[in-house]
Protein backbone atom coordinates (compact mmCIF):
# COMPACT_ATOMS: atom_id res chain seq x y z
CA UNK A 1 0.00 0.00 0.00
CA UNK A 2 1.13 3.49 -0.66
CA UNK A 3 0.20 6.43 1.25
CA UNK A 4 -0.41 9.83 -0.32
CA UNK A 5 1.05 12.30 1.54
CA UNK A 6 -0.90 15.22 1.06
CA UNK A 7 -4.31 13.28 1.46
CA UNK A 8 -3.88 10.89 4.08
CA UNK A 9 -5.46 8.20 1.31
CA UNK A 10 -4.80 4.60 0.41
CA UNK A 11 -3.56 4.54 -3.34
CA UNK A 12 -5.11 1.69 -5.30
CA UNK A 13 -2.95 2.00 -8.41
CA UNK A 14 -1.33 5.65 -10.22
CA UNK A 15 -1.25 6.36 -13.73
CA UNK A 16 0.58 9.14 -15.54
CA UNK A 17 -1.57 10.97 -18.41
CA UNK A 18 0.49 12.77 -20.83
CA UNK A 19 -0.78 15.50 -23.26
CA UNK A 20 1.50 15.32 -26.75
CA UNK A 21 0.85 18.26 -29.17
CA UNK A 22 -0.75 20.85 -27.13
CA UNK A 23 -1.22 22.70 -23.87
CA UNK A 24 -3.77 22.41 -20.75
CA UNK A 25 -4.66 25.74 -21.32
CA UNK A 26 -5.58 24.73 -25.10
CA UNK A 27 -8.32 22.58 -23.42
CA UNK A 28 -11.74 22.90 -21.70
CA UNK A 29 -11.09 19.96 -19.70
CA UNK A 30 -10.44 15.84 -19.55
CA UNK A 31 -12.65 13.31 -18.92
CA UNK A 32 -11.69 10.15 -17.59
CA UNK A 33 -13.30 7.21 -17.51
CA UNK A 34 -11.92 4.07 -15.38
CA UNK A 35 -13.60 0.76 -13.73
CA UNK A 36 -12.00 -0.82 -10.30
CA UNK A 37 -12.67 -4.36 -9.34
CA UNK A 38 -13.79 -4.82 -6.17
CA UNK A 39 -11.92 -7.49 -5.15
CA UNK A 40 -8.58 -5.65 -6.20
CA UNK A 41 -9.28 -2.64 -4.06
CA UNK A 42 -10.59 -4.74 -0.82
CA UNK A 43 -6.87 -6.49 -0.97
CA UNK A 44 -5.64 -3.09 -0.43
CA UNK A 45 -8.35 -1.99 2.52
CA UNK A 46 -10.22 0.05 -0.14
CA UNK A 47 -14.01 -0.19 -0.45
CA UNK A 48 -15.58 0.06 -3.67
CA UNK A 49 -17.79 2.98 -2.73
CA UNK A 50 -14.95 4.84 -1.24
CA UNK A 51 -12.76 5.43 -4.81
CA UNK A 52 -12.05 8.95 -5.67
CA UNK A 53 -9.74 10.19 -8.47
CA UNK A 54 -7.05 12.35 -7.26
CA UNK A 55 -4.60 14.49 -9.67
CA UNK A 56 -1.47 15.77 -9.29
CA UNK A 57 -1.15 19.97 -9.77
CA UNK A 58 1.02 22.60 -8.49
CA UNK A 59 2.74 19.47 -5.75
CA UNK A 60 -0.48 18.65 -4.15
CA UNK A 61 -2.75 16.14 -5.03
CA UNK A 62 -6.76 17.08 -5.73
CA UNK A 63 -9.50 15.04 -5.57
CA UNK A 64 -11.52 15.07 -8.96
CA UNK A 65 -15.63 15.51 -9.54
CA UNK A 66 -16.19 11.63 -10.47
CA UNK A 67 -19.61 9.89 -10.62
CA UNK A 68 -20.26 5.76 -10.76
CA UNK A 69 -21.68 5.17 -13.97
CA UNK A 70 -22.33 1.57 -13.50
CA UNK A 71 -21.91 -1.24 -11.71
CA UNK A 72 -21.61 -4.75 -12.32
CA UNK A 73 -20.65 -8.14 -10.35
CA UNK A 74 -17.07 -7.52 -10.67
CA UNK A 75 -16.38 -3.62 -11.11
CA UNK A 76 -17.77 -0.24 -10.51
CA UNK A 77 -17.23 1.74 -13.66
CA UNK A 78 -16.77 6.04 -13.03
CA UNK A 79 -16.21 9.24 -14.72
CA UNK A 80 -14.06 12.20 -13.58
CA UNK A 81 -13.65 15.55 -14.81
CA UNK A 82 -10.14 17.19 -14.99
CA UNK A 83 -9.20 20.45 -16.38
CA UNK A 84 -6.20 19.19 -17.47
CA UNK A 85 -3.72 15.98 -17.67
CA UNK A 86 -0.99 14.87 -15.20
CA UNK A 87 -0.05 12.02 -12.64
CA UNK A 88 -3.41 10.36 -11.09
CA UNK A 89 -4.27 8.40 -8.65
CA UNK A 90 -7.21 5.93 -7.71
CA UNK A 91 -7.22 5.69 -3.91
CA UNK A 92 -9.99 6.52 -0.98
CA UNK A 93 -12.01 8.63 0.51
CA UNK A 94 -14.53 8.67 3.03
CA UNK A 95 -17.62 10.01 0.86
CA UNK A 96 -18.06 8.19 -2.39
CA UNK A 97 -18.55 9.44 -5.37
CA UNK A 98 -22.29 10.23 -6.75
CA UNK A 99 -24.13 7.65 -7.92
CA UNK A 100 -25.48 8.40 -12.19
CA UNK A 101 -29.29 9.23 -11.87
CA UNK A 102 -29.22 10.36 -8.29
Amino acid sequence: MIIVEQTGRVVYTYDKVTLYHTTDDAIEGVLALFSVEGHDLRSQGIEPVDVVLYRYHHSAWHPLPAMVIREDETARHISATSPGFSFFAIGSDPSPPSRSGE
